[in-house]
C-alpha cells in the first residue's frame, strides 16, 4: 500500500483485515515525490498480490508507470482520482489492467450529475476527478439553502439543506 492521504488507506486496511486478508506493508510518501522505485522495489520483493495506491495528485500516474517499469505484475488498485481520462492519458499503457473505484453512483447515472458533467467538461475540457463533484455538491446545497432561508446564519439556513438534496452527487444526509 502506498499512502498519501491516510484516511483512505486506513479504511482500505480495515476492510482488508475484516475479510481475513493481510496487509504486508504500508509505505508513505509525500506530494512532491517523483521517484517511487525504492518503495515499489520493496513491495515487489515481498511478492504483494495487490498494491493499493492512495495518492491524490499528479504522482498517481508516476507510481503506476514505475510499478510497471519494475515489472510488478500484481494487481494495482486505486481510488477515485484514477477514474478519469486525464489519468489514463498520463499513465498510458501502464494503466492497462488497473482497478479503481468511484464513490457512490456514477455521475452519468444521476440527473443532476449529467448536468454537472456537461458543464464541467464544457468549462475545463476534461472529466472531473475524485472529490470535485462532492465539493461542488456541498457548496451548491449550502448556497441554495442560504437563498431559500434568505439568511447566512447557519442556525437559520441549515434547516433548508436536507430539503435541497439531491444535488449532482445524488442523495445525501446533512
Amino acid at each position: 500500500m502506498i499512502v498519501l492521504p491516510t484516511g483512505l488507506a486506513d479504511e482500505f486496511e480495515a476492510a482488508v483485515k475484516a475479510e481475513g486478508a493481510q496487509v504486508i506493508d504500508r509505505e508513505y510518501t509525500n506530494d512532491h515525490a517523483t521517484d517511487f522505485k525504492a518503495i515499489l522495489t520493496q513491495i515487489r520483493a515481498q511478492n504483494a498480490d495487490l498494491v493499493f495506491v492512495a495518492c491524490l495528485g499528479g504522482e498517481d500516474a508516476l507510481v503506476v508507470k514505475q510499478a510497471r517499469q519494475l515489472d510488478y505484475r500484481g494487481v494495482l488498485l486505486a481510488g477515485a482520482t484514477y477514474v478519469n481520462k486525464n489519468f489514463i492519458s498520463r499513465a498510458g499503457e501502464a494503466s492497462e489492467g488497473m482497478y479503481a473505484f468511484e464513490q457512490g453512483v456514477m455521475l452519468s447515472q444521476l440527473p443532476q450529475g449529467k448536468v454537472f458533467l456537461s458543464r464541467f467538461r464544457s468549462k475545463y475540457g476534461t472529466d472531473p476527478i475524485g472529490f470535485a463533484p462532492f465539493a461542488y455538491n456541498d457548496v451548491w446545497v449550502i448556497v441554495n439553502a442560504i437563498k431559500a432561508a434568505d439568511s447566512t446564519d447557519p442556525k437559520v439556513f441549515a434547516r433548508n439543506c436536507q430539503a435541497i438534496l439531491p444535488g449532482c452527487a445524488g442523495h445525501g444526509r446533512i
